[in-house]
């Protein structure tokens, strides 16, 4: 069968969709040599259970015996084909033969079954939604590490790059997310999209085809979804190594094809843009940017990145691909300026701009909050900080903008290890939090004396200030010290679940991010009811307490709660991780998008006039 450009863009009507039916699913597997991994394939294949499926071959013009071990296969109907005619054309011979009733799995020969619920998990994931129209899973390296959750694209070079790739699992990305696309290693098509789209575009040999198919799947009106439900084992390119193809010649030919087909189409999704103005990594207004400006772009908003002090800032490891490419965008005119930063920050850019202010407020200085008014509009993360500033007179335009959390990550299905028997109260020492350490050691000491069935861990990087407070205070309680220059948020995520409450005593913390990780995690947050904090707590579920010096009684009865009743402890944390789920910085960038539209509209409609 050949996929035609016209057959492309000029896709069939979608047709009517029962939910929830179990159809036949044919696997189409293609192999090109390869005899054991094709062999290692199919033999995890067969521990498949929980949904009827049949399994095709096509033997791409192999000559390493790959042809004559599968026509001995019982299981397996076999597609010779006397050369190799490339991955989309291998596979479109295969569609072509498959019932128009059948769902449908492209399987490359690399991949390995570790889960038998595997095919019904995508099964169900797929026939459950009238929208699925195609499913991914989680794939793994075989040393362990995440390879793909989900598949996300660079609009300016239009370059693919595999979601958590690389990383260490401890269980991110769960549930059915919503994605760019999915890789072709495991890709379940459903038979409405087959009726839509027909096959893969022959104008690719190899690479990008997968994606090329999940964008028009969703130029159809299919939603591209990938679940952390199941996985695979993938030991991607075997393929090109075992037949020593030039890899990176036909990965550039195939990227012009897909640069051609789909360059135009992506730049027409754009509505609105910002040039969005940051400070620095590491600091509140950092995180925000790092996890909202690369999402901005699914929402119609083109974002050009600028670092507040006139060069590229530095972006720590493993930041999003994203982010550089958004800081090498020229300017644009016309576009809105926006600055995300603390007030001081923020008072170094532009007049009339929209000033971001991500974080705490509670203990600005009035002065310096009373000089945001030449800002053209203030946006703040929670109701104390916007109080704050109609305390100290500003007039302007005030937009809440709900702070957000990375919910693929932070959830309370993290897995990690937790000493048996034992109640961890965890400590994080970190300057966002602004923890008044000794007041922390002082209410556990009290709390916990004489119990030996306690844990605290403290962590952070300022070992020596702990090493003072420590010699001050005499805790007398088992300390497990983690002391790190930096706290990535894999190391946070473990954290949290290793423990059954946080402890944040602090007289006015700079960002509440940490405390909705916390949350997001399930863990029981017991912090000072004040600022940011304290509104995080009241929104989504915690322990609010006065700040240190106030009421020390009341911290060392909630501490005691803990350690008596662990189990109330989690009944809070889940409450809280509940509460927050619907808050991630998708979340967010919904609301930007909301507001700058909203603001480029009336922008618009006052030029017109």
């Amino acid at each position: 069968m050949s996929t035609r450009q016209r057959d492309i863009d000029a896709p069939n009507a979608r047709p009517a969709f029962p939910i929830g039916q179990r159809p036949v699913v044919t696997l189409v597997m293609l192999c090109w040599n390869g005899l054991t991994l094709t062999q290692r394939c199919i033999a995890s294949l067969r521990q498949t259970t929980g949904v009827a499926y049949r399994l095709i071959v096509v033997d791409n013009g192999s000559h390493d015996g790959t042809g004559a071990w599968l026509a001995q296969q019982p299981d397996v109907t076999l597609i010779t084909l006397p050369q190799n005619l490339g991955y989309t054309r291998g596979n479109n011979i295969a569609l072509a033969t498959i019932p128009a009733d059948h769902d449908v799995v492209l399987l490359n020969n690399d991949t390995e079954v570790v889960d038998p619920g595997w095919l019904a998990h995508l099964c169900a994931v797929a026939n459950d939604h009238a929208d699925h129209g195609i499913v991914g899973c989680l794939l793994f390296h075989a040393n362990g590490r995440l390879q793909h959750a989900g598949v996300t694209l660079d609009h300016d070079s239009m370059w693919c790059a595999q979601i958590g790739g690389g990383q260490p699992w401890i269980g991110q990305y769960p549930g059915i997310r919503e994605v760019m696309g999915i890789t072709g290693a495991c890709m379940y098509i459903r038979r409405d999209v087959r009726a839509v789209l027909g096959g893969l575009d022959e104008a690719y040999v190899s690479y990008f085809e997968d994606t090329d198919y999940c964008l028009r799947a969703r130029m159809a009106g299919f939603r591209v979804v990938c679940t952390g439900g199941t996985s695979l084992l993938h030991h991607e390119n075997s393929s090109t190594a075992v037949n020593r193809i030039d890899l990176n010649g036909l990965l550039r030919r195939s990227h012009a094809t897909f640069v051609h087909r789909w360059h135009a189409a992506l730049a027409d999704r754009f509505h609105h843009g910002v040039h969005w103005i940051w400070v620095e990594s590491g600091t509140p207004a950092g995180h925000v940017t790092e996890a909202v400006a690369p999402l901005l772009a699914e929402q119609g908003i083109d974002v050009r990145l600028r670092y507040l002090s006139g060069t590229d800032a530095r972006l720590p490891p493993g930041s999003d691909m994203v982010l550089p490419v958004l800081q090498l965008r020229p300017e644009e005119p016309g576009y809105l300026r926006l600055v995300c930063g603390d007030p001081h920050a923020a008072l170094r850019a532009p007049d009339r701009t929209i000033a971001f202010l991500p974080q705490d407020l509670s203990d600005a200085e009035p002065d310096e909050l009373g000089q945001l008014q030449r800002f053209a509009e203030l946006w703040v993360a929670d109701p104390a900080s916007h109080a704050c500033l109609l305390a100290a007179g500003i007039t302007r335009p005030i937009t809440q903008i709900d702070a957000g959390v990375d919910v693929d990550l932070f959830h309370p299905s993290i897995i990690a290890r937790r000493p048996a028997r034992r109640v961890v109260l965890l400590i994080l020492d970190d300057p966002a939090l602004g923890l008044d350490l000794a007041a922390a050691m002082r209410y556990v000491a009290t709390a916990c004396a004489g119990s030996h069935d306690v844990l605290v861990i403290l962590a952070g990087a300022d070992g020596n200030r702990w090493r003072s407070v420590l010699a001050a205070s005499r805790p007398g309680v088992e300390l497990a010290c983690v002391e790190v220059p930096r706290l990535g948020p894999l190391q946070r995520a473990v954290l949290y679940r290793s423990a059954d409450a946080l402890l944040i005593p602090h007289h006015g913390v700079r960002w509440a991010g940490i405390i909705r990780e916390a949350q997001a995690c399930g863990l029981a947050v017991l912090a000072s009811d004040h600022g940011s904090a304290g509104a995080a707590l009241a929104r989504h579920g915690g322990v609010r307490l006065p700040c240190p010096g106030h009421d020390d009684d009341a911290w060392i009865a909630a501490i005691r709660g803990v350690v008596h009743d662990p189990a109330a402890a989690q009944r809070v944390g889940a409450a809280a991780a509940a509460a927050i789920r619907p808050l991630g910085w998708r979340h967010t960038a919904r609301q930007i998008a909301v507001r700058l539209q909203h603001l480029a509209g009336a922008a618009g409609a006052q030029h017109d006039h």
